[in-house]
């Protein structure tokens, strides 16, 4: 094999490298922010809103043919109705598939705290609400504020 030849399948191995690198999944991250109605199922088998949560969460897929990852890190401070503070939880929950080896994986994380920690929700909000139009400087600032939670319980 002369050396062109020997190059040209170099080069040949790289793009197929790249290829099934990018090719072969997707990666989604989405930044959210936004609250939420709490329910409780009642003894007669319906549901009752029992008070409302504020989150703050950074979920990131990552999927293709053969696996599905999923990633989340979210702050969720709770409410009873009238807006009375009860607690807040930051939870890091991560779960694999893989249908190659048929295996399943979920593994989770959580500490409790006594104060709010959420951002960008108005103190005023008590029930549904949700953050539309976050540019990317309020999508890092969300972001780093739920890491540096997030780092408390790793």
């Amino acid at each position: 094999m002369n050396r062109n030849s020997f190059n040209f399948c170099k080069l040949l191995l790289v793009i197929l490298f790249v290829y099934l690198v990018s090719g072969c999944s997707n990666e989604i991250i989405k930044i959210e922010v936004f609250s939420i109605d709490t329910l409780e199922e009642t003894e007669k088998g319906t549901f009752e809103i029992t008070g409302f949560k504020k989150v703050n969460v950074i979920t990131t897929i990552n999927k293709s043919e053969t696996h599905l990852n999923t990633d989340v890190k979210k702050i969720e401070d709770f409410y009873v109705t009238n807006g009375k503070y009860i607690k807040t939880l930051v939870k890091h929950t991560i779960y694999k598939k893989n249908d190659t080896i048929k295996s399943e994986d979920v593994t989770s994380k959580e500490k409790e705290f006594q104060s709010p920690k959420t951002i960008l929700i108005p103190k005023d909000i008590k029930g549904e609400y949700k953050l539309e139009s976050m540019d990317q400087s309020i999508k890092e600032q969300v972001e780093q504020h739920v890491l540096s939670l997030i780092k408390q319980i790793e």
